[in-house]
């Protein structure tokens, strides 16, 4: 259920985690994405994951997920200044020479 449409503006301390059990169904559903793993380079380019109100901290399931199923090159990205990715960036602006799988 979209979050943005009820009444009122957007806090900023929004955070809503996809459950790390929807992510297993997800690959589940298309195993062969994830066969042949050595050297293949993921990015998450909205990883999420940060600081919430200064106290609690909250993973990132999706790079989580691909750890969980051999992949060892995860790199992660967030607009959020607050998040625990690795680059802190707009994915939609951003210019890479790395070619991900």
């Amino acid at each position: 259920m979209s979050s943005t449409l009820r009444g009122y503006d957007r806090h900023k301390s929004d955070y809503y985690v996809t459950p790390d059990w929807i992510i297993d169904e997800l690959f589940d559903a298309i195993p062969e994405l994830f066969e042949e793993m050595d050297g293949r380079i993921a990015l998450d380019p909205c990883a999420g994951g940060g600081i919430v109100n200064g106290s609690q901290a909250f993973g990132m399931p999706y790079p989580e997920a691909l750890k969980r199923r051999g992949w060892n090159t995860i790199h992660t990205m967030d607009v959020r200044e607050d998040s625990l990715a690795e680059i802190k960036h707009d994915f939609l602006q951003w210019d890479t020479s790395i070619d991900y799988d």
